[in-house]
């Protein structure tokens, strides 16, 4: 894995018809990790989001109390891995076919946390790039900025709020919404709804 960082500008392809290898994106927190265990969802909601999580905004903590707490929430132990789906990704990454990324919302303060939980979980050598939101930007406006110039064939996500962000503005992308509830993903149109990654054919294009 190369280093962890936001590259404003991920190389676009000098001819796209001749890429030959499939780039997948993946959302890293609920996707490959684990949320914290016994934390009430719509606690996570209001943490993060703000009210009740209905609306497209996401909460920064501006305070070193609020990011101290947040830093301790993504704590590598408070975070498993979810090992069906790492398996898979695992596959992927011995797979010449395939091209790897993470696009992950974290901020700034959380990079020293995120560099360790990829060397802890042993996931830090499966990804040509992670992509983190170093500058603090709205997380749906920051995918939305990676996903239009990465272009991958394949994005997994599981904020449906960010998922009808980029919806339009990636026309060309196969995206799987990942969830864990069978009812979020009757309410989400548009895309195919999936609750493990061995249930995507990553070689149809």
């Amino acid at each position: 894995m190369e280093k962890i960082e936001l590259q404003r500008n991920p190389t676009k392809p000098s001819n796209p018809e001749r890429r030959s290898r499939i780039k997948i994106a993946f959302d890293l927190d609920g996707i490959l990790i684990d949320k914290p265990p016994f934390i009430p969802k719509r606690l996570l909601e209001w943490a993060f989001k703000g009210g009740d999580g209905s609306k497209l905004h996401y909460r920064f903590p501006k305070t070193k109390l609020e990011q101290w707490i947040r830093k301790l929430s993504h704590f590598y132990l408070f975070r498993p891995p979810i090992r069906k789906n790492i398996e898979v990704v695992r596959r992927l990454a011995k797979d010449k076919r395939y091209e790897l990324y993470i696009i992950s919302a974290r901020y700034s303060f959380l990079k020293k946390e995120t560099e360790v939980l990829f060397k802890k979980w042993k996931i830090n050598n499966f990804f040509k790039k992670v992509f983190l939101n170093l500058e603090n930007k709205q997380p749906y406006i920051f995918k939305a900025e990676i996903l239009e110039t990465l272009e991958p064939e394949v994005f997994i996500e599981d904020d449906p709020l960010i998922i009808r962000y980029v919806l339009p503005k990636i026309e060309k992308t196969k995206i799987f919404f990942y969830y864990s509830d069978p009812q979020a993903a009757k309410k989400l149109s548009g895309v195919s709804s999936v609750s493990s990654l061995k249930e995507i054919d990553f070689s149809a294009r």
